[in-house]
């Protein structure tokens, strides 16, 4: 894993140059929660295009400054949880009265459900 830590290390040394970047590295637990929470939410409750929209840009976000921070049990939780959501979404096209199969939240699940499952491997 030593590119997965020099990769880490060298997008570390480029968001602390950034002030924007630099205000964001210590939040990016909150930012990867946060995000994941409101698809969660996103489930139950509609949040609207636009901060759905918003939270799923922020979760890639926020994924970026926790692997900058190698802040590896963030990242594969977020990655987990983010795969169970689109997993979700999965059976719910599939079940009836829809009966719907959708393959485009099933390829999503897929690569973040094994991402994460390599991170927490690997951790």
């Amino acid at each position: 894993m030593s590119t997965y830590n020099n990769i880490a290390l060298q997008l570390n040394g480029y968001f602390s140059k950034h002030n924007f970047f630099k205000i964001l590295l210590p939040l990016d637990l909150f930012i990867v929660y946060g995000c994941v929470g409101a698809k969660v939410l996103n489930i139950f409750i509609g949040i609207g295009s636009l901060l759905g929209t918003l939270m799923h840009y922020g979760f890639f976000l926020g994924l970026l400054l926790a692997f900058s921070n190698l802040n590896n049990k963030v990242v594969y939780r977020g990655l987990f949880v983010y795969a169970g959501v689109e997993a979700f979404y999965l059976l719910k096209a599939a079940l009836p009265p829809n009966s719907n199969l959708h393959y485009h939240n099933l390829i999503p699940a897929l690569i973040f459900g094994y991402m994460g499952y390599v991170i927490f491997k690997n951790n």
